[in-house]
Order: structure tokens, then C-alpha cells, then sequence
């Protein structure tokens, strides 16, 4: 080997000084992180909020955190409540998180973290430190709670008649708590609360519900409002003409009047020889919204009783009936050629050209 050996054993060490030099360098970059490390939650807990709990969706539960954070610049560092399942909860200790999708069912653990922004002053994401296991609870998610319409079993009645209301919720955590109100949006103060719920109002009304479901939170929803329009009793229909005496083949008219009932009624004239019901003999039927009726011309050939049925157009429709009225037919009178007899008989048979008298 030539050259100069102690320049080349002068070369290996220059070489070995650069390499030393290169980690001394890459020592002295890396110190400033090391000395301002990630800030991290430690001791974290949540000393507020329900183990276990049923929700629907939309609504929210309240937790309370508390804990330390240490290292970095934790003076500027912020807390957030994170989840597992992508389940995002609101920031700052106090929050209310909206839980999942309807139909899961899972243990959720909660966490907190914190985001130590001195790291990376210049990035426009934070970058996020030390996850601390705060706490475990089991969700059950349901679709949000609707309040389906109310029913009514009859829409329209006469005073004196009923109505069952029934409240029809869907959605949210069942069983349900359901109550009536008697005014629309559920105003003023409950008149009764079941599945179902009578009522026998004296006018018209206005009805509505609410439903409390049975979720951790209660869940509270009221209903669009019903009426039941209400009419006053139907009343005894009247007959005319009453009890009179008639002639044979004559045709007679027979009318009626009646108060109350809900309008459109379906009247019908019956008659027999003996006594009058609904099960006799149907002369006539029409339907009429006045509150009166006049009846084609009726032709009695003996003695006949007749009477009236009224059926109003409630929901549950009220029958009154008339009392009866009995045709009598009058003696009839002989005709005049069966009284008097023909005047061949008292005038002369004939004259035969004599004077009369002589």
C-alpha cells in the first residue's frame, strides 16, 4: 500500500468525527420534544351519568368528568369525550351525548383525550394524546317516539251516547304511558289515561293525547287532535193524522215531525192490522235531513194501525219510534140507487092520451 498512511488513518478518524458530530446534532434536534412532551389525561372518571340506559335516538344523556392532565403544554390543551362504535359525543366536561342509530344495542366505553395543540402549532388538525378509559355503560337505541293518531270509536254521537278514544304511539322505549286531554296540544289537565279512555261528551269536543315512553329519559310527545261532534238527543217522533176514521179506497197522507239527533235520517212507515213495530209490514222508507217527513198517499182497505221509525246518522246510529196511529174505516153509506126508488116507480107508468085525473 502507497500514500501517506497517517493522513489515511487521519482520513478514518475525520470520518469518525462526522459520524459522531452527525448524532451529536440529531441529539440536540430531538431535545425540545422530548422536554415538552404530549400532554395525557390521567385519573380520569365520570362521576355523573347512568350505568345502564335505554334511549331513542335524538335524544341525549348527561355525564360529568373530572381528572388531570399531564406533560406538554397542557395549559392549552382541550377535553373531549370520545367513544368507541364512531359514536361522537359533544365537547367539555358537562356535555350531553346523542347516542348511535336506532336498532343497535351495544356497550359503549367512553373516553377522554386530550389534544395537545403546542405539538403541532402549525397543522390544521390537532393531534389527539393519551386516550383514558373514563367509563362503560350498556345503550339500548329505539327509534325516536311518534305520536300516531288518536281514534275515536265514534265520531259522531247524540247526547247520552259514548266514545272510546285510543292513543296510538309507535316508536321510542315501550311500554307507554298514555293521557287524554280534552283540548287540542294536549292543554289543560288530564281527563283520564290508559290504552283506551270513554268518554260521553255533552258538545262538541276536541280531544288529544300525550305518550311518555319508557326510556332512561322519558321521552315526552303529543298528539295532532280529533273531535267528536255531538248532537242533541233524538227525539219521539210524532204521527199525523192520529187515530182517525177513514173511508175505503180513499188515500190518506201521514206525516211526522222530531227534534234532535244527528242530520240525515232514515224514516220508515209501517203498518199492521193488530199492533205496530219494526217487524210489521214496511209501507214506505226515505232518507231526509229535515227534521220532518210527509209520506206518499196510503190506501187503508180495513182497519190498520200505522207508525213511524226515525234512524239518525250517528256514528252509532239512535232508532226512536212514533206511537201508533189506527186507521178506522167508516161505515160506509148506501148509494142513493140503493135508496131511492127509480122514478118509474112513483111517476105514472104512461099516460096513454088520457088526461090525468080523468
Amino acid at each position: 500500500m502507497t500514500g501517506n498512511p497517517t493522513l489515511f488513518r487521519s482520513g478514518r478518524m475525520s470520518l469518525k468525527n462526522f459520524k459522531l458530530l452527525l448524532l451529536m446534532l440529531l441529539a440536540l434536534a430531538m431535545l425540545p420534544s422530548l422536554a415538552n412532551a404530549a400532554c395525557t389525561p390521567t385519573g380520569v372518571s365520570i362521576t355523573t351519568g347512568p350505568t345502564n340506559a335505554v334511549v331513542n335516538v335524538g335524544q341525549y344523556q348527561s355525564f360529568t368528568a373530572t381528572g388531570t392532565k399531564t406533560g406538554g403544554n397542557c395549559a392549552t390543551t382541550t377535553w373531549t369525550w370520545n367513544a368507541v362504535n364512531s359514536v361522537t359525543i359533544d365537547t367539555i366536561a358537562n356535555s350531553i351525548a346523542q347516542l348511535g342509530a336506532a336498532g343497535q344495542t351495544n356497550t359503549w366505553t367512553f373516553y377522554i383525550k386530550s389534544a395537545d395543540t403546542s405539538n403541532s402549532p402549525t397543522k390544521a388538525n390537532v393531534l389527539w394524546n393519551g386516550f383514558a378509559s373514563a367509563y362503560s355503560a350498556n345503550y339500548v337505541v329505539h327509534t325516536a317516539q311518534i305520536a300516531g293518531a288518536l281514534t275515536e270509536s265514534n265520531t259522531i254521537i247524540d247526547i247520552g251516547q259514548s266514545s272510546t278514544l285510543t292513543g296510538n304511539p309507535s316508536g321510542g322505549t315501550a311500554p307507554y304511558t298514555i293521557s287524554y286531554f280534552s283540548q287540542a296540544s294536549c292543554a289543560g289537565t288530564s281527563i283520564g289515561s290508559g290504552a283506551t279512555l270513554s268518554v260521553s261528551p255533552t258538545s262538541t269536543t276536541t280531544y288529544s293525547y300525550n305518550s311518555v315512553d319508557s326510556a332512561t329519559t322519558k321521552n315526552v310527545v303529543c298528539s295532532a287532535s280529533n273531535s267528536i261532534t255531538v248532537s242533541s238527543a233524538l227525539g219521539i217522533p210524532s204521527i199525523a193524522p192520529l187515530n182517525p176514521s177513514v173511508f175505503k179506497d180513499l188515500g190518506y197522507i201521514i206525516s211526522s215531525d222530531w227534534s234532535g239527533g244527528s242530520p240525515g235520517y232514515l224514516t220508515k212507515l209501517y203498518s199492521s192490522p193488530t199492533s205496530c213495530s219494526s217487524s210489521s209490514t214496511l209501507e214506505q222508507s226515505l232518507f231526509v235531513y229535515a227534521n220532518s217527513i210527509s209520506f206518499a198517499l196510503v190506501y187503508p182497505q180495513a182497519n190498520t194501525i200505522y207508525c213511524i221509525y226515525i234512524t239518525d246518522s250517528a256514528t252509532s246510529p239512535m232508532t226512536t219510534n212514533s206511537i201508533s196511529s189506527l186507521f178506522s174505516l167508516a161505515p160506509q153509506s148506501l148509494p142513493l140507487r140503493w135508496i131511492l126508488p127509480p122514478l118509474r116507480w112513483i111517476l105514472p107508468l104512461h099516460y096513454h092520451g088520457y088526461p090525468f085525473g080523468t
